[in-house]
């Protein structure tokens, strides 16, 4: 199982959203302290979604000062994205990157994908079709439903990973779990604060849908969750009382990121921190004491990407 670092990028006027400078340090910095990735995720409204250089002009930089973490980033209502921009753009920051690029089309912490209607799943299906064509293939006409047709366009640069950079498909709901079975697509699913027991049915599903479709590979699972590391037992009147975040200390949460990567079956597991000036200490203890834990336990796991061969 990978493990990695996720920044959120926020609209509420309350949040600190992290700057650009400091996205780009902490990449640095998750790849010295051991991370195997760096993620920017997206949770924006429709109403200030922002275009997917948002996030490729910060993880360009963070590409050109490390060598060996995965970067990654989410397209929040990828649905409302012009598949031949966002191919375009990944692209050229897979080659900046020398392939260490992977892309989340809405979903995990990011997006509530129950609040889709028909249309917008229908062109989520589309752009993520068409995204694939546009790197698969080097010359690509087209006709859909809801962009203007493409007669021989071919992206430049060509993506260095080859058929093309991983494309995750985000939500814990049936119907994208089902699309991404569909497409091929690894699944990332929402905040591991929801049972696993509920998200079970749905990983479930996923495989065995993914199975049927034939598709090349393996299926592969991913999940995401704000973490906030206590030395000390909480204040009883904070005791009960309800949290966004998975809360404890660093072997405790090494034990419950193990527990779901077990029950679940995970590949990628992306922890968010606080994005306050004490992200540094905070990250720097994480990797210290738990991602060594999560790292011994999963390598007797048979069912681990690190037992399958797949881990870089």
């Amino acid at each position: 199982m990978r493990l990695g670092l996720l920044w959120i990028v926020d609209d509420d006027p309350g949040c600190a959203a992290p700057s650009h400078a400091r996205i780009v340090e902490s990449a640095v910095s998750a790849e010295a302290l051991g991370f195997d990735a760096m993620w920017i995720g997206d949770r924006r409204s429709r109403s200030s979604s922002s275009p997917p250089t948002a996030a490729a002009i910060p993880l360009a930089a963070a590409a050109a000062r490390t060598r060996r973490i995965r970067l990654g980033a989410s397209v929040a209502l990828f649905s409302d994205h012009d598949p031949l921009r966002v191919a375009e753009d990944f692209a050229t920051l897979d080659g900046i990157s020398s392939g260490r690029v992977e892309l989340v089309a809405g979903g995990g912490l990011l997006c509530d994908a129950d609040a889709e209607g028909p249309d917008d799943r229908e062109r989520l299906r589309e752009n993520l079709e068409l995204l694939q064509r546009l790197w698969r293939e080097t010359e690509v006409r087209w006709s859909g439903r809801f962009r203007a047709g493409l007669d021989g366009v071919r992206v430049e640069p060509r993506p260095v990973q080859q058929p093309h950079p991983p494309v995750w498909l985000g939500s814990g709901v049936s119907a994208r779990a089902e699309l991404a079975a569909d497409l091929g697509l690894p699944l990332m699913l929402p905040s591991l604060l929801a049972p696993a027991a509920e998200l079970r049915a749905t990983v479930d599903r996923y495989r065995e849908r993914f199975a049927r479709a034939g598709h090349d590979g393996e299926p592969q699972v991913g999940a995401c969750s704000l973490v906030e590391l206590r030395r000390v037992e909480p204040l009883a009147s904070e005791r009960g009382r309800a949290s966004s975040a998975m809360c404890g200390s660093p072997a405790e949460i090494a034990d419950r990121i193990g527990a779901a990567a077990d029950a679940l079956g995970l590949d990628l597991f992306l922890s968010a921190f606080d994005p306050s000036d004490q992200q540094q200490p905070t990250l720097e203890i994480f990797a210290a004491e738990a991602l060594p834990a999560l790292r011994q336990a999963r390598l007797g796991d048979p069912g681990s990407l690190a037992a399958r061969g797949a881990l870089r």
